[in-house]
């Protein structure tokens, strides 16, 4: 669990207003065309969408000039994060997180089957001593 939601922390801490920013979350809601669209998209809500998003990764490989097969989609950085992890780590294999940073690393890491090696703060004074040859 990378941490406590903004409801978490109302509960938590007992205050009332909390600006949650590691959720990308909207405090203003969607934007007119978001709304618009899902209004628009309301009679197709019953049937599941395309698994492999084919239309937005169309509509993005046009828009950027990077080739379909390039574009990946997820469910937010965690899920992708995860299929990075599962892609690239595995059993065996070692993989370096940093102590203090987004927990996804660790939990891809974890769920790929890879050994996970925790990198402690370093001082600053001395920039040299990150070095991660073995």
């Amino acid at each position: 669990d990378p941490g406590l939601d903004a409801a978490g922390v109302r509960r938590r801490f007992g205050v009332q207003q909390v600006h949650e920013l590691s959720g990308n979350e909207s405090h203003w809601g969607p934007s007119p065309a978001v709304a618009a669209a899902i209004r628009s998209g309301l009679d197709r809500l019953a049937y599941y969408p395309d698994p492999c998003a084919l239309q937005l990764r169309q509509a993005l490989a046009g828009q950027t000039g990077v080739a379909i097969e390039g574009i990946v989609l997820g469910n937010g950085s965690h899920e992708l994060l995860v299929q990075i992890g599962c892609t690239l780590a595995g059993p065996g294999q070692r993989v370096i997180v940093p102590r203090h940073g987004f927990a996804v690393f660790a939990i891809a890491a974890i769920q790929a089957g890879a050994e996970l090696d925790v990198a402690e703060v370093l001082p600053l004074a001395d920039p040299e001593a990150l070095n991660a040859d073995p």
